[in-house]
């Protein structure tokens, strides 16, 4: 295909351009990847329903994007109201991707918003369950010498309890709503059924200005570069037993 799209040295320059200083240029590279991620996000969107206009079935459309047809559906479909983001739903729009650990995650992620006395749930409480249980982020993060206690005591000093309690059911913050989306994004481009909790983890990564992404730089010393290879490096490892999720 003959593209239009910049050349790695159009987007090296354009960064160069925009920022002086070494680090301004890291966090501007990266807001720009995930800029573009979306863009190409956008662009994939406009494309499946083009073909589902022409009448080509999500069987014939999963199969190009390297999923199952119901992995296409859920990614694409949803009900006609209350329609955010590529035409889904900004609340409970990934219900029906999620894998039982990724599910076992969101769930926790609640209860500890609940026991912390917060009214929200945030990327920090993501990272808390992600880690938990059998999932292949609880993998990639002992891997990494993450201690679950010391995460946990990193987390309440970062963010602490609140002694009035909250009130009410807590809901999603406008970055954990994001990571949720960008977990099922790498769900699909790593080709899986279902959205798991080492999903949530390379969204945590990716999204980077997070509470949790904070605690990974700030309070564990980890290199958000460094966790992202090593989930991608157990799952990997992990391709030829059961699925993960």
């Amino acid at each position: 295909m003959s593209s239009p799209l910049p050349t790695v040295q159009q987007l090296v320059s354009s960064v160069a351009a925009a920022e002086d200083a070494d680090l301004d240029r890291v966090r501007a590279a990266v807001e720009m990847a995930d800029d573009l991620g979306a863009l190409g996000d956008e662009v994939v969107n406009h494309f499946v329903e083009a073909a589902r206009g022409a009448g080509c079935s999500w069987s014939q459309i999963g199969a190009q994007l390297g999923v199952s047809k119901q992995a296409a559906q859920q990614a694409f479909v949803a009900p006609p109201r209350r329609r955010g983001r590529f035409g889904r739903r900004p609340d409970g729009m990934f219900a029906g991707r999620m894998g039982p650990t990724a599910r076992a995650a969101i769930k926790g992620a609640f209860e500890e918003a609940k026991g912390l006395g917060h009214d929200h749930v945030g990327t920090e409480h993501l990272l808390l369950t992600a880690g938990e249980g059998p999932g292949l982020a609880a993998v990639a993060l002992r891997r990494l010498g993450v201690d679950q206690a010391a995460l946990r005591g990193h987390v309440v000093d970062v963010v602490g309890p609140r002694a009035a309690g909250a009130s009410g059911h807590p809901h999603f913050t406008p970055r954990a709503k994001k990571v949720l989306e960008l977990a099922v994004r790498e769900s699909i481009r790593l080709h899986a059924e279902r959205v798991g909790s080492e999903h949530l983890l390379l969204a945590l990564v990716r999204e980077g200005e997070g509470v949790a992404a904070q605690i990974l730089v700030q309070r564990l010393g980890l290199n958000l570069a460094q966790v992202r290879q090593t989930v991608l490096d157990v799952v990997n490892e992990a391709a030829g037993a059961a699925p993960a999720g």
